[in-house]
C-alpha cells in the first residue's frame, strides 16, 4: 500500500494528499531502486499483468526478486508466465508467444478426449518448459510434511435434483432459449449461472432472488420510463437491461409462488444431506466448517440449524464480519466452543487457522479451484488432531458438472505444471454450461463404505439423492507415461534451439545490474582450464552460468 500511494500519490477518501511532491519523489526513489532484493508473498496476486498491484511491482530495479505462493497456478498457464516474468522479464518471452508455443499445446492435450498426437504433443512441450524454468523454480508442496499431518479424505458427492427442482430448472433454461439469440456474453452467463447455483442449493433461495432482480428491475425501468418522459423520448425499457428476461420471473412464479412449503428440506437433496453429515458429525463429538460463496445460501443454512438442529452451537463469518471478530471465531471454535462455523468462501477461505474443525463441507464451487482448495486448507494444517474429511457437493446433470470437469482440467494442469505429476486424464471438454438438466442414473456407491463412519450411516438411508461418490485420490490417480528416446531428443532439440536465439518479446528495461558469481580457482583435476588460465569443473560452470543468467 505504500508503494501504491508513493507511486500515484493521488488523494483517496481518507487522505486528501498522501505526502508532498518532494517526499514522493524521495519515497519512490527508496522503495523502488533501493533494495537489492524483493520478496513477493501471495505472489499469485501478480497473475494478471495489467493489475495495478502486478503493474507497480514491475517498477522495482533490482533483479533479484522472490515470488512466495502456494496456489502459483489455479487456471492456466498464462498466471504461471506472469510470476515467472516478475522474477526474470524475458525468461519466457511474451504472453503471446508463451501462449501459442506453450500454453495451448499443453491445455490441449491433457484432457481424456484429447487425440493421441494432442497427447504426445502437451508431453513433449510440458517436458521442454519443465527443463527451462527448473532453475527459476522451487516447489514444496504438502509432502514436505506429509509425515506431520493427519490423513485427509476427500469425497465428491454427485446429488440428484428433487423433482421440484428438476421443473424449475428446465422453466429457467427454456425461458432463456428464445432470449439468448447467438452468443451469450460472458458477464450475462456468469450470472444467470450464479442464479441456477441458487437452485441448486434450495428453490426457496432461488425464487426469493428473483424476486429481488425483478423488483430492482422494476424500479430501474420505472426511472427509465419518467426520463423518457421528462425528455420526451420513446427510449426502449429494455436496451441496456443485462439480466433475466421477464417470461422468466413469469413462468416461476407460476410454478413456485402457490407452494406453501417452499423453504421444507424436502425440496433440496443437498440440504437433506448437510442436515445429516451435521447430525452424525455432533455424535462423534466432530466439528463442521461449512462453506459457500452464496450469501443467501449462507442465510438459509443458518436459518436451518437454529430451526432443525438447535442443539448445534453455530457461529457464522463472511465479508461483514470485521478482523478481531474472525479471530474470536476461529479461536472459539477451536477451543471446542462451536460444532459448526458457516463461512463465506471468500471472506473466510484464507488466512485462518482452524484445525479445531476436521469435518469440511464444500456447498458449491468456483471457476477458481483454488478457492476451494484453500478452503480446505483452514482445518487441514498442522495442528490438526483427527482425520480430516471433506465434502465436495456437486448437483448431478447441471452446470455444476460441468463446472466441475472445468476445476479437474485445471486441478490436473498445475499437478502436471507444478507438481510435476502425471495424473489420469479425467476431465473432457466442456462444451456447454446453459443445458435442460439430464437424468443421472445411481451407480453403485458399496466401493465406498468403511471409508468414512458418518458416510456409511448416510449410505444406509434411503432416498438421500446421492448419485455418485469419487475421492479426489481417484480422479488425480497417476498414470505411467514416459516420453520416448525419439522424442527426448526433440526435447533436447528445442530447448538447444531456444537458448542460441532471443525470446521473443524481449525488452531493455532499466534494473541494476546484479554482481556476477566470481569464477573461484579450484583444483586442476576437477576440470578444464579457462581463458584466464583458472581450471572450473563442468558441473561448477553449469552452476555459475545460471546464477549469471537470465
Amino acid at each position: 500500500m505504500i508503494v501504491n500511494k508513493a507511486r500515484i500519490n493521488k488523494k483517496t477518501d481518507e487522505i486528501v494528499h498522501p505526502m508532498n511532491e518532494a517526499d514522493h519523489v524521495r519515497i519512490k526513489r527508496w522503495l523502488l531502486q533501493g533494495p537489492h532484493i524483493v520478496v513477493a508473498d501471495e505472489a499469485h496476486k501478480l497473475k494478471n499483468q495489467t493489475s495495478a498491484v502486478s503493474q507497480i511491482a514491475q517498477d522495482f530495479r533490482t533483479t533479484s526478486r522472490i515470488a512466495l505462493t502456494g496456489s502459483p497456478l489455479a487456471n492456466n498457464l498464462q498466471e504461471y508466465h506472469s510470476m515467472i516474468r516478475w522474477v526474470a522479464r524475458d525468461f519466457l518471452g511474451d504472453a503471446q508467444w508463451f501462449k501459442d508455443y506453450y500454453q495451448t499445446p499443453i491445455e490441449e492435450g491433457i484432457l481424456a478426449d484429447s487425440t493421441r498426437y494432442e497427447q504426445r504433443r502437451s508431453l513433449k512441450k510440458l517436458k521442454e518448459l519443465m527443463t527451462h524454468i527448473e532453475p527459476k523454480v522451487q516447489r514444496a508442496s504438502y509432502q514436505a510434511v506429509a509425515g506431520d499431518l493427519k490423513q485427509k479424505t476427500e469425497f465428491v458427492l454427485n446429488i440428484a435434483l428433487t423433482p421440484l427442482q428438476l421443473r424449475a430448472y428446465r422453466t429457467f433454461i427454456d425461458s432463456l432459449r428464445g432470449d439468448m439469440g447467438g452468443e451469450v456474453a460472458s458477464m450475462r452467463l456468469f450470472q444467470w449461472l450464479s442464479i441456477l447455483g441458487l437452485l441448486c442449493g434450495h428453490p426457496s433461495v432461488y425464487w426469493a432472488k428473483l424476486q429481488e432482480r425483478d423488483s430492482k428491475k422494476g424500479e430501474r425501468l420505472a426511472k427509465k420510463a419518467q426520463a423518457a418522459t421528462r425528455d420526451r423520448e420513446d427510449a426502449s425499457p429494455e436496451v441496456g437491461e443485462i439480466g433475466l428476461p421477464h417470461n422468466t420471473f413469469v413462468r416461476a412464479q407460476a410454478l413456485l409462488q402457490g407452494i406453501d412449503d417452499l423453504a421444507n428440506i424436502s425440496h433440496s437433496y443437498k440440504l437433506r444431506l448437510i442436515n445429516d453429515i451435521l447430525a452424525e458429525s455432533h455424535k462423534l463429538d466432530d466439528r463442521v466448517l461449512i462453506f459457500t460463496h452464496s450469501i443467501p445460501m449462507l442465510d438459509l443454512l443458518q436459518r436451518h440449524i437454529k430451526r432443525h438442529l438447535p442443539t448445534l452451537r453455530t457461529g457464522r463469518l463472511d465479508g461483514q464480519t470485521f478482523m478481531p471478530e474472525r479471530l474470536r471465531l476461529a479461536k472459539a471454535m477451536n477451543a471446542g466452543e462451536y460444532d459448526v462455523l458457516l463461512i463465506s468462501t471468500r471472506a473466510g477461505g484464507l488466512g485462518l487457522n482452524i484445525p479445531g474443525a476436521n469435518r469440511v463441507i464444500l456447498v458449491d464451487f468456483s471457476w477458481n479451484p483454488s478457492w476451494e482448495e484453500q478452503a480446505v486448507g483452514r482445518a487441514y494444517r498442522l495442528g490438526q488432531q483427527k482425520p480430516v474429511f471433506v465434502y465436495h457437493l456437486v448437483t448431478a446433470g447441471t452446470f455444476e458438472e460441468s463446472l466441475h470437469q472445468i476445476t479437474v482440467f485445471k486441478q490436473q494442469l498445475a499437478q502436471r505444471v507444478v507438481d510435476k505429476k502425471n495424473p489420469t486424464r479425467s476431465a473432457v471438454k466442456v462444451r456447454e454450461m446453459l443445458f435442460n438438466p439430464r437424468e443421472v442414473d445411481q451407480e453403485d456407491l458399496s466401493e465406498n463404505v468403511g471409508l468414512d463412519s458418518v458416510l456409511d450411516v448416510l449410505l444406509k438411508k434411503q432416498d438421500l439423492g446421492i448419485r455418485s461418490i469419487k475421492t479426489t485420490d481417484t480422479l488425480h490417480r497417476e498414470m505411467k507415461e514416459e516420453l520416448t528416446a525419439e522424442e527426448e531428443a526433440e526435447v533436447v532439440k528445442a530447448l538447444e534451439e531456444r537458448r542460441k536465439r532471443p525470446m521473443p518479446g524481449s525488452v531493455q528495461v532499466p534494473m541494476m545490474v546484479p554482481m556476477p558469481v566470481p569464477l573461484p580457482d579450484v583444483d586442476a583435476s576437477a576440470g578444464t582450464q579457462d581463458g584466464a588460465g583458472r581450471v572450473i569443473s563442468e558441473k561448477l560452470r553449469e552452476a555459475i552460468a545460471r546464477a549469471n543468467g537470465p
